[in-house]
């Protein structure tokens, strides 16, 4: 009997994360609500780069005619579902390599962030800009919120160059911001509650 897939990803004490909510928003952003889109994406494709794709963003192999005619997917044309199992079964990869970067401080981030990171990480997005990364790190989500958009790709695609990558890339930076004013806001109220003593120590030790 085929394993359940996953609902929902856990830690301790935490808030999960909805795999169901990844699913809508990878569709979403990926597929969008246009019955072509919709219709196209369940055959292979060429994504912007050239490279053929299948389903929500499925790499065929390295991308190349080759691959493509040695593949399951020659020709084929998936079903919804098909096309779902497939975008899970890609994830669940992508989740690991976020979990691996942040650890458990994924959990700490507020829902609309952790989507578009491991939205990003799907995409290949948020890995590819190491500075963005640092900042984060740093937790310095200002600065990672710009840092993310200085990137030639958004660029190219605000003057109509794949169009849909800007609006993709907007959402992690809207997503990074927020989680500054946050965490911001969650320093201000601590700060309220401190006795005279503890607000100088904070002051002199940030």
């Amino acid at each position: 009997m085929p394993e359940e897939p996953k609902k929902a990803l856990v830690s301790p004490h935490k808030p999960a994360f909805s795999i169901d909510a990844l699913m809508d928003e990878l569709k979403e952003v990926e597929v969008g609500r246009s019955p072509v889109n919709k219709k196209k994406v369940r055959r292979p494709y060429k994504d912007s780069k050239g490279k053929w794709t299948i389903g929500i963003g499925h790499l065929i192999g390295d991308g190349s005619q080759e691959a493509l005619e040695k593949s399951e997917f020659y020709n084929k044309t998936l079903s919804e579902k098909q096309m779902m199992d497939l975008a899970r079964k890609d994830s669940d990869a992508k989740i690991q390599r976020v979990l691996g970067r942040f650890g458990k401080q994924f959990f700490d981030f507020h829902p609309e962030l952790q989507l578009q990171i491991v939205s990003s990480y799907y995409r290949g997005g948020l890995p590819g800009s190491p500075k963005t990364l640092e900042h984060m790190a740093k937790g310095e989500f200002d600065l990672a919120s710009k840092e993310f958009l200085d990137n030639d790709e958004y660029r190219k695609s605000l003057k109509g160059e794949s169009p849909g990558i800007a609006p993709r890339m907007m959402k992690l930076s809207k997503a990074l911001a927020q989680e500054h004013k946050i965490r911001r806001q969650k320093k201000v109220e601590g700060a309220k509650d401190m006795s005279f003593p503890e607000a100088v120590e904070q002051a002199l030790n940030p």
